[in-house]
């Protein structure tokens, strides 16, 4: 039997209404799934790029490490608002995005964030018309340290370390460095040996000549700044002791206190009792035909003429204060001294200098002549200009396991690595 024809009209018109019906939650269903795939996919995408700026920017604090905090930060800005417009600029017309950032050059990270709005194109029918991103990036930079032993600043002639002499002289375990950048930055004359972690110029290393260097001298290397720039020195009181004239005798003992005027000293033996000898306005001249001997004993210099002249026929030995603003410092100038003097430390049998030796200002002679080394963990000779060397076995050295107060200096090697993504 057939069925009327009123009923399959019905039918008909039944089925496309219900057809209807469920055409719009697919639609709808579709289309959501299409703007939550636009919304993933630009949350990754943002998200890789927010991490390559990221990482881009913390590389300046390896390629700037011998700047300024400032500088540092003026550059990275630079990096970011350039990187980050683009990236704002690049995105769809669906998207907008904003960003903020923060540079911390003490631990030398880079932190952004981006908040990414995406609009939707089917959602917005049902009031649903955008999605909200928040993303996070920081980036860090660790340098590589290496302790220094041996560090001329070169701020006022064109050669800033010359090797001088037919004696081997080592750098154990740290590196020697030169800041000055002429053409002959690090100089030979001689037959000798010299070994180092590293050796290197700022401007140009001159002939070897007869003498073996181990490893191989490095020019045009990195700038590298004073590790003691933001020290200061002790405080100077008023003078214990004024216009010294030649002390003779066959042992002197000195006391610490205020020399003004310097300190001119010769005799056969000379010990220096435990503290600081401030130097003002004169020279410290030691002649010691026996020895030189300071253990926790410090030596600054300050004022006009103030400069060294120390040798020992058989000895010297000087072991720097451990606490106090001469910690580890056994013999320092005042860095702010205008004046381009001239120091000499010498020991004809055994030279020992037991810590740091900073004269910013100076140039240092400093030479062991007869089978002398330094056995101190530390001994590291920062100066304007340094000429080093003797006709025998010379050790300088920087253990800073040893000897927390041991200056490092910081290069541009290193790494950038993500930190805290999320």
């Amino acid at each position: 039997m057939k069925a009327p024809r009123h009923i399959l009209s019905d039918r008909s018109g039944s089925v496309v209404i219900i057809f209807a019906i469920v055409l719009v939650p697919i639609l709808l269903m579709m289309g959501a799934s299409l703007d939550l795939s636009a919304t993933f996919s630009a949350n990754s995408n943002y998200q890789k790029k927010l991490d390559s700026i990221a990482l881009t920017a913390a590389s300046a604090f390896l390629t700037n490490s011998g700047k300024s905090d400032e500088d540092i930060s003026a550059t990275i800005e630079q990096i970011l608002d350039g990187h980050l417009k683009m990236m704002a600029e690049g995105g769809t017309n669906n998207e907008t995005i904003k960003y903020t950032y923060e540079i911390d050059t003490k631990e030398k990270t880079v932190s952004l964030t981006a908040n990414v709005v995406v609009k939707t194109n089917i959602l917005q029918v049902v009031g649903h018309d955008q999605f909200k991103i928040s993303l996070r990036s920081v980036a860090k930079a660790e340098t590589e340290s290496q302790p220094i032993c041996i560090l001329a600043l070169g701020r006022r002639h064109s050669v800033g370390i010359q090797f001088v002499g037919d004696g081997k002289v080592k750098a154990k375990n740290c590196v020697i460095w030169s800041d000055a950048d002429g053409p002959q930055s690090i100089r030979f004359d001689g037959r000798g040996k010299v070994e180092s972690e590293s050796l290197c110029a700022v401007g140009r290393v001159g002939s070897l000549g007869q003498f073996k260097v181990k490893p191989g001298p490095q020019s045009y290397c990195e700038f590298v700044p004073d590790p003691l720039s933001d020290w200061s020195g002790p405080v100077v009181g008023p003078c214990t002791h004024t216009d010294n004239a030649w002390i003779r005798r066959t042992t002197a003992v000195l006391e610490p206190g205020v020399y003004c005027g310097g300190l001119r000293v010769d005799a056969k033996n000379i010990n220096l009792q435990s503290g600081l000898f401030i130097i003002k306005d004169g020279p410290l001249i030691l002649r010691g035909s026996s020895k030189i001997k300071g253990k926790a004993a410090s030596i600054y210099l300050t004022g006009h003429g103030s400069y060294l002249d120390i040798d020992g026929k058989s000895k010297v030995e000087i072991i720097a204060l451990q606490d106090g603003p001469m910690a580890g410092i056994a013999i320092a100038a005042d860095s702010t001294t205008v004046e381009d003097e001239k120091s000499l430390i010498t020991g004809r049998s055994n030279l020992k200098i037991g810590g740091v030796v900073y004269l910013p200002n100076h140039q240092l002679v400093y030479r062991g002549e007869s089978n002398t080394w330094a056995a101190s963990p530390v001994t590291t000779i920062i100066a304007d200009t340094i000429e080093i060397g003797g006709k025998a076995y010379l050790e300088v050295r920087n253990d800073k396991k040893k000897a927390k107060y041991a200056p490092v200096m910081e290069t541009s090697k290193g790494k950038v690595f993500l930190i805290n993504q999320r």
